[in-house]
């Protein structure tokens, strides 16, 4: 029988129940955790009734509230419902406000990336507490998500209306996983979305001239004149374009996820998870001649951080280059149809752009005879081509005519 503080911190994991009351036992699981428990019979069934943590709930603490709990237990009690019970009277005046607090902090910041949980945040703060933030969660209504879905579309702003109502749905899903719903209650359920239309834009072989152009004048540009900017995001543009990466990807690179020796980048965190992004030569040669002054490739103004907020920069390089509308990634577009356009399959195309899951380092051993690596190479070579392209004109040979034979 385990009692004593100090038998209590030198258990192992496994169960130990105490001889002076009936189905009290110490549980030392195998993470080590040490609880108090309590198992008991009513109505026929087997119950188990946790009194608390060990390290917060001694021994005789432990035995006078089991003691109490098997006097109710022999009068037809069963502590466990009533427990479960007490908390969902809790859960009743939980308000909607307060319950996205927990789903942050047991739910969100657990599963999803810390960009996706800013993202809930203030999706949450912006378009959904001023509505029904002061709502209990179990009187959420589909009218109430209906409206606030028919708002936001009203502003108009038909796409948040579906993430709002996205977000929602997913907070209500955990509501009734948490027992502060009746199951199969979630309110957005049938709330009918708004039709999205997915754009595909991908630069023309004139547009990507164009670019090319106008980020070398960029490039060129004294520090006084109207069309500078900063060297480090010229290059991260390029990049974009040269690799298909998403922005996230390339203004957060290291120099540790940079191997150019192999030709690619170990990117431990993108929105699939870790994967490789293979390098094609113009995209080496731009890293290389790149200066490490930072952990980050692109490094930012403040020491430490990475570059961000290009999105100003891009909109005057995109106005010069006469690119009204396009948006940063599309340059990921672009990538692609370039490779499709040069014969590349589509899951050669997947795998450059990292839509495949990521596979371990070592399943890359070969991957200078990787058709990847051969794709990759054509098409750094035509978007170089297009960014970059020659400026010596060739030699004109003016070509001899054939003189007419005399009959």
């Amino acid at each position: 029988m385990v009692t004593t503080k100090k038998q209590i911190a030198a258990a192992e994991p496994g169960w130990y129940p105490d001889a002076r009351c009936q189905g009290l036992a110490l549980w030392v699981k195998p993470t080590g955790r040490r609880v108090w428990v309590l198992d008991y019979r009513v109505n026929g069934r087997q119950r188990r009734l946790t009194l608390g943590r060990a390290e917060t709930l001694p021994a005789d603490e432990a035995l006078k509230l089991a003691r109490r709990h098997r006097v109710n237990v022999d009068h037809g009690h069963d502590p466990l419902a009533e427990r479960e019970a007490a908390r969902r009277a809790d859960a009743a005046n939980v308000t909607l406000t307060t319950f996205f607090d927990k789903y942050l902090h047991e739910y969100a910041t657990l599963k999803k990336k810390p960009r996706s949980v800013a993202d809930d945040r203030w999706m949450f703060e912006r378009n959904i507490k001023q509505p029904l933030g002061r709502l209990r969660v179990p009187d959420i209504t589909q009218h109430d998500a209906a409206r606030l879905h028919r708002q936001l579309t009203a502003r108009p702003a038909p796409i948040l209306a579906n993430r709002a109502i996205a977000l929602l749905s997913t907070m209500m899903s955990l509501a009734e996983r948490w027992g502060m719903r009746s199951p199969n209650s979630n309110p957005c359920q049938f709330v009918e979305r708004n039709p999205e239309h997915k754009t595909h834009r991908f630069l023309t072989s004139a547009q990507l001239l164009a670019l090319g152009a106008t980020l070398t004048e960029s490039e060129k540009a004294s520090k006084d004149a109207d069309e500078y900017e900063h060297p480090f995001i010229i290059a991260a543009l390029r990049l974009l374009v040269l690799t298909g990466c998403r922005k996230s990807e390339v203004l957060t690179l290291k120099w540790a996820d940079v191997d150019l020796e192999r030709g690619w980048l170990d990117l431990p965190t993108s929105k699939t998870g870790r994967k490789l992004i293979t390098l094609n030569a113009p995209a080496m040669q731009l890293l290389a001649n790149l200066p490490r002054s930072s952990e980050y490739v692109f490094p930012g103004r403040s020491a430490g951080k990475p570059l961000v907020g290009i999105g100003h920069v891009w909109e005057r390089i995109r106005t010069r280059a006469g690119l009204t509308g396009v948006r940063l990634h599309d340059l990921r577009h672009s990538f692609a149809s370039t490779a499709a356009g040069l014969g590349a399959s589509l899951p050669i195309i997947g795998a450059l752009l990292g839509h495949t899951t990521a596979q371990t380092t070592s399943r890359y051993a070969g991957l200078a005879d990787d058709p990847r690596r051969v794709a990759a190479e054509r098409i750094g070579e035509r978007l170089q081509s297009l960014l970059n392209p020659p400026t010596k004109s060739a030699d004109v040979v003016p070509m001899r005519q054939k003189r007419r034979r005399r009959g």
